[in-house]
């Protein structure tokens, strides 16, 4: 595959930074895939990390770069200063903390309804066989 034309590789996920080692090849992973085809630059993460922290990173890195400006070395650099330098209260600003409220009342409202839902079932099921244990009880009666 020839991704020579490619400028930039950004991998998205925990761990994809990994490689495997052999003594007599060298390197094996995604990353060294990507740069033996012909990418210029890829990014990737050896390790796990917090995703706000992730979120604010690569919103920054993908503002220093899209404006054609900065290389990619430089623009991570740039992203890794913000990301340091950062208050609360610019990440306040910035509606960082609404991303939470809104994903933690979102994963609140989601079990709500998946809890309300089993519930509902049960409770359905138990009407069930109650009803049904009265009609043939009484069928039986009869």
């Amino acid at each position: 595959m020839d991704l020579t034309s490619t400028k930039l590789v950004v991998l998205s996920s925990c761990l994809s930074g990994m490689n495997e080692v052999f003594l007599s090849t060298g390197f094996h992973g995604m990353v060294s895939a990507f740069s033996a085809a012909g990418v210029k630059y890829v990014i990737s993460s050896l390790w796990s990390v917090n995703d706000l922290a992730t979120a604010v990173f690569m919103d920054a890195f993908y503002s220093y770069y899209a404006n054609g400006a900065e290389e990619p070395p430089t623009a991570l650099r740039k992203a890794q200063d913000y990301l340091r330098d950062a208050t609360i209260e610019e990440l306040r600003m910035q509606g960082w903390f609404e991303v939470i409220r809104i994903s933690f009342w979102m994963r609140k409202v989601r079990n709500l309804w998946n809890h309300w839902k089993k519930k509902r079932q049960m409770e359905t099921f138990s009407k069930r066989s109650i009803l049904g244990r009265i009609c043939l009880l009484s069928m039986s009666l009869n």
